[in-house]
């Protein structure tokens, strides 16, 4: 079944022969409000101008609300989301040890756009021209970017809803409120910032991070791993290096007690283990398509078009940039492809520059509020001061709260 989009925000059913409003769509929250999905003011056009060019983002993570809502004046958008909030999971290490965070986390998507449309589904398939959607219709489009993220070990990614996430991180939070011991498996970002949440909320705890590297965040350089290991033994966390877990293909939740079975034979008994190896790009959607996927990663040329695809584009953790699978890389891809797009609702040349990456991404790793470190660009590592000015108070909520066009008229969130 085919649906156009007009530009009076609604849909066409080809199969019924009719229009069905989508410029208002309620979905159930996970709040006892509704949360309203809309596309807001429609501008008349004047007599002879040229229609916005169509241009549908899949996923409403970080990249893809930026660019939507950078693009909503001069494309005409329409955002794809499978969850009825967005999520901020910049923060929700801290959420584990304190729910009352998830009214920071959970922000809805109605005020996102002024022209544009969010239309709460999932994407099913994708060609050039026209994305496809569970519900069985399909959203014809200029452009198309697939900004579909990756996916996490629960709680700490939002799920199909927010509901699933509340329910979640309140079963994590009461499973970590009985346990004596903690053990994390995975000696990435997540798993240090936990940890140092953790023992931050509940000092009396013991906490154990198992990393399979011989030093952390090995990426990053010496600095950086060597000062948050030091910080970390000091705050009371047993930091195991070089150290695999085995058997822990079935667990995506937190789970215990148990008794992990590490790669030199010895075990490692904890009341709860938190499983967080790393992210898997949410790409599993497009293996019957003809997007190209290579360790599971969307096939991008240099200018972050997809392989094969002209007129779709993709950029964040679903992209095969090369880069880790972190909310820095947006801060270069946003830019560059943002330039790109809206070249092409110009009808102006595009940029002749390929799209560059970091060198050496940022990484910014709080330990609770007051400590961690950071690897800032031009290679500065900086310690606690500055790592929780920059992050661990407020672990950007409010940045997040503006990205999504909530804050008052004074920019307060």
């Amino acid at each position: 079944m085919k649906i156009g989009i007009g530009a009076n925000g609604r849909r066409r059913s080809a199969r019924q022969g009719t229009w069905r409003e989508v410029s208002h769509l309620e979905v159930p929250s996970c709040a006892s409000s509704r949360l309203r999905y809309t596309s807001g003011f429609q501008p008349k056009r004047k007599v002879g101008e040229s229609m916005s060019k169509k241009l549908v983002i899949v996923g409403g993570g970080y990249g893809g609300i930026r660019l939507a809502r950078e693009l909503d004046e001069v494309m005409d958008v329409t955002l794809v989301e499978q969850r009825d909030q967005f999520v901020h999971n910049i923060a929700l290490m801290r959420a584990v040890v304190d729910p009352s965070w998830l009214g920071r986390i959970l922000l809805p998507y109605d005020r996102l756009l002024r022209r544009g449309q969010v239309v709460r589904d999932t994407a099913v398939g994708v060609r050039s021209g026209a994305v496809s959607l569970r519900d069985g219709g399909e959203l014809v489009a200029d452009q198309i970017v697939l900004a579909i993220g990756s996916t996490y070990p629960t709680p700490f990614k939002g799920g199909d809803s927010a509901a699933a996430l509340v329910a979640g991180v309140h079963d994590a939070h009461a499973r970590l409120r009985t346990a004596r011991s903690v053990a994390i498996i995975g000696g990435g970002p997540v798993g240090i910032e936990l940890a140092g949440e953790i023992i931050t909320a509940f000092p009396d705890k013991s906490v154990t991070l198992i990393a399979g590297s011989d030093r952390l965040l090995p990426d990053y350089g010496d600095r950086l791993g060597r000062s948050l290991e030091r910080q970390m033994t000091q705050m009371g966390i047993h930091v195991l290096l070089g150290k695999r877990a085995l058997d822990l293909i079935a667990h995506a939740a937190p789970f215990g007690p148990a008794s992990v079975k590490l790669d030199d034979q010895s075990d490692l008994d904890a009341d709860l283990v938190f499983p967080v190896m790393g992210a898997s790009p949410a790409t599993h959607f497009l293996a019957e398509s003809k997007v190209h996927l290579d360790r599971h990663r969307i096939v991008v040329d240099s200018n972050l078009s997809v392989a094969g695809l002209p007129g779709v584009w993709s950029l964040g953790d679903a992209a095969g940039t090369g880069e880790a699978m972190t909310v820095a890389a947006l801060e270069r891809q946003v830019p560059y492809l943002l330039k790109r797009l809206r070249a092409i609702a110009k009808e102006t040349a595009p940029p002749r520059s390929a799209y560059k990456g970091w060198k050496q991404p940022p990484i910014i790793v709080p330990l609770g509020r007051d400590k961690g470190a950071s690897l800032l660009p031009l290679g500065i590592v900086a310690g606690p001061r500055i790592t929780s000015l920059i992050k661990g108070r407020h672990l950007f909520a409010e940045r997040a709260v503006r990205s999504l066009g909530l804050a008052d008229r004074d920019g307060k969130a």
